[in-house]
């Protein structure tokens, strides 16, 4: 049996900023209704973490009630599980080979910056977080999780729930399916 986790970055923060944000972003989940609070809930893959059931807006997106939204404060590793490859491109749909990707990411996760790719084919130039980075991986010190439960991927829960994230508070929100 197989298992998914959206995970959604915040590639914005720092991990000297990253408790404020775990406070700002639970809030805002709680108080949009996305969330709610329930202290038998939790992530067996996250279970360190604080996490809080699916709320009333996020059950009216058709997600299973047994779904929970994990809050992790601390600069981690994210990739897609089974699948993982490169990033693609957001202009063109040019994915980077995962052997090329690999060692950049090392670099970041060893202290360095987010690497800055270009794309060969169109010459587009971004921030790595600025790929398409739906089947990749990143670094990030602030990211929520979300446990789908039996209801699997929603596209149209990560879809609504980046928007309102980049438009309610701010930030470098990235998603990256996770495959398990």
């Amino acid at each position: 049996m197989s298992d998914n986790r959206e995970q959604l970055l915040d590639l914005s923060v720092d991990a000297e900023g990253s408790e404020e944000r775990f406070s700002q972003v639970r809030s805002w989940f709680r108080s949009t209704g996305w969330s709610m609070a329930d202290p038998t809930v939790y992530d067996p893959y996250y279970d360190k973490h604080p996490a809080d059931a699916f709320g009333p807006r996020t059950l009216a997106a058709s997600a299973d009630a047994n779904g929970s939204y994990s809050f992790v404060a601390e600069r981690e590793y994210y990739f897609a599980g089974e699948g993982t490859g490169g990033p693609v491109c957001t202009r063109c749909t040019f994915q980077f080979p995962l052997e090329l990707i690999v060692p950049l990411v090392s670099e970041w996760y060893d202290g360095g910056p987010e690497p800055r790719l270009a794309c060969p084919d169109c010459s587009w130039t971004g921030l790595f977080g600025d790929w398409d980075l739906g089947s990749c991986m990143a670094m990030a010190s602030f990211a929520v999780i979300i446990d789908t439960g039996t209801g699997g991927y929603s596209p149209e829960l990560v879809t609504t729930l980046l928007e309102a994230l980049r438009t309610d508070l701010g930030g470098r929100w990235v998603h990256i399916n996770k495959y398990i």
